[in-house]
């Protein structure tokens, strides 16, 4: 990253491809200070049930 990562930020991300006009998904993941990886949405319908409560857009 070219700016300093800051403590309780949403830092921004780019990545370049050369896009073909194929159907495509981006999806990012935070980790945080101590190595926690966020976990991907249906694994955190597993842990803690329902359906609500998460930010996504799909």
């Amino acid at each position: 990253m070219s700016h300093p990562v800051l403590d309780k930020r949403t830092p921004g991300f780019r990545y370049f491809w050369d896009w073909k006009g194929e159907t495509t998904e981006v999806m990012s993941r935070a980790i945080d200070e101590t190595g926690y990886i966020e976990p991907f949405y249906e694994q955190l319908l597993q842990a803690r049930g329902g359906a609500g409560g998460y930010h996504l857009t799909r």
